[in-house]
């Protein structure tokens, strides 16, 4: 198919996961678990967004119940108006990212005319280890002592069957303490879960001794614990949620750093700039449709890369020029908590929390 166009044929039989409820006998029983159906015409609608300008969906789809008595509930599709003879039916397969989308249906749909929603149009996974987060790090290298302590704390949910969101469920033969997050411009919750793991990698002796004490543990419990992994990882706290909040002056300036070390570092593996892939897509008719998703698919993570390193940037500059730690390394002024600094008129946790929302950091770059 072409899928330079506005509306696409998805690879294969559209299944949709709905309340069971929908398909009872009408009794008004509580709602039963989400069902997947079969619906042999629904899927020959293509995809559009909902609510998203000129380009929106047509139409909804759902399950309705049956008459009170009757039963015979079915599978709904319903047009939001009037629809003029000719016109191609669509409606919206959800929240479609670019890479899931290829991956799922065959396709990329094109990028939302509503850039509110892009977070779940462009994203990428980081694979987070360790030991490669501590090379990339400024500064003094780590002991292997301090190391040690580092990766036990790391390594507490290796076991766990599935990892919560932003964190994906580790894969049987990845690497032992490799974190994959999934991650979009925006995303808050990614955001922190990103800066608490970073937090951890750069912590000192010091600051990895009060982060465990804030949680009710000590650095000699993590010393003599026999095992790496944490159970299920739900009672001990793992590096994703131990620092979700700046720590001191020092930790966050180096924290910051590596995130800029981690994006530069991921995007010199891309062999095509941002800005190379924004020019192809000027022209979508132009490129043969296997180029077109994969260009949208990388395109989408060089963005989100790069709306990463700005903030960075952006955070590392009010550190340094504004809150005037660029020796907060050496100095003891990088033991100071920011938890009052004030940087551009803001606290500096406000500050964070702010650029962690934005989807767009362009203004204050």
């Amino acid at each position: 198919p072409d899928v330079s166009g506005g509306n696409h044929w998805p690879q294969g039989t559209f299944v949709g996961e709905v309340p069971g409820a929908g398909l009872s006998d009408g009794s008004g029983s509580e709602a039963a678990p989400l069902t997947k159906v079969l619906v042999p015409l629904a899927d020959m609608i293509n995809h559009r967004y909902s609510n998203d300008g000129d380009d929106s969906a047509l139409c909804e789809w759902g399950l309705e119940a049956g008459p009170a008595r009757g039963g015979g509930g079915g599978f709904v599709v319903r047009s939001f108006g009037e629809i003029s003879a000719g016109t191609e039916l669509s409606l919206s397969y959800g929240h479609l990212g670019a890479a899931g989308s290829l991956m799922s249906y065959g396709f990329t749909p094109n990028p939302p005319q509503k850039w509110e929603g892009s977070q779940y149009y462009e994203y990428v996974v980081l694979d987070l280890q360790l030991e490669r987060l501590l090379t990339l790090a400024q500064g003094e290298p780590a002991t292997e002592a301090d190391t040690v302590r580092k990766s036990r704390v790391w390594r507490r949910d290796e076991t766990a069957t599935a990892f919560s969101p932003p964190l994906l469920p580790r894969a049987r033969n990845s690497e032992e303490g490799v974190r994959q997050l999934l991650i979009s411009n925006g995303d808050a919750e990614a955001g922190r879960a990103l800066l608490s793991l970073l937090r951890c990698a750069v912590a000192s002796p010091t600051e990895l001794r009060d982060l465990l004490e804030s949680s009710g543990e000590s650095v000699e419990e993590v010393e003599d614990a026999n095992e790496v992994g944490g159970g299920d990882g739900s009672e001990l706290a793992s590096a994703r949620w131990l620092a979700r909040e700046p720590l001191t002056a020092r930790n966050e300036l180096a924290a910051m750093q590596l995130l800029g070390e981690l994006t530069s570092h991921q995007l010199s593996r891309y062999k095509e700039s941002l800005a190379a892939d924004l020019k192809l897509l000027e022209r979508p008719a132009s490129i043969p449709p296997n180029r077109l998703n994969a260009v949208r698919v990388v395109a989408g993570e060089k963005r989100v890369l790069n709306h990463l390193a700005l903030l960075s940037h952006i955070a590392v500059r009010h550190l340094t020029d504004v809150g005037g730690y660029g020796g907060a390394s050496n100095g003891s002024s990088g033991d100071v908590p920011l938890v009052d600094v004030e940087l551009s008129g803001m606290s500096y946790r406000r500050l964070l929390g702010f650029l962690l929302g934005k989807a767009d950091l362009d203004a204050w770059h």
